[in-house]
């Protein structure tokens, strides 16, 4: 083995690593905004949309009324799977989405919160996986 050969293996690694972490990362933030939408009709939890590189237009017409968000998740993990190296969009374009974070039933926000935790959660995972 030579000298090169080992530094790819080694560089192999840790970008496999790294992507590990990053997609656990943006899984982690997104599950935490879906499962945060406070649900009524439903309609605002359905209407988060994960896209590459644009954000969505427009709305779905769709509900997702459970605790969970799961069936709102389910369209969201292939979008976080294929968006490493390119820019990973969340968007909610309900016209009272920002009526909804900014009440005061939401208790400072759901989406402010996980904002503010992204580092904190990128941190913990790349450190999980860096671990192993």
């Amino acid at each position: 083995m030579s000298f090169e050969s080992d530094m790819k293996k080694i560089q192999k690694k840790f970008d496999k690593r790294l992507h590990n972490a990053t997609v656990a990362t943006l899984l982690n933030v997104t599950t935490q905004v879906i499962k945060g939408t406070p649900v009524d009709t439903g309609r605002a939890k359905a209407n988060w949309q994960a896209t590459i590189n644009t954000s969505a237009n427009g709305t779905v017409e769709s509900t997702d009324t459970s605790a969970s968000g799961g069936k709102t998740l389910k369209t969201a993990v292939p979008v976080i799977k294929q968006s490493i190296g390119q820019v990973y969009h969340l968007t909610n374009n309900v016209r009272y989405i920002g009526v909804l974070e900014f009440s005061s039933k939401t208790k400072k926000g759901w989406v402010r919160k996980a904002v503010k935790q992204f580092n904190k959660i990128l941190d913990r995972n790349i450190r999980a996986e860096f671990r192993g």
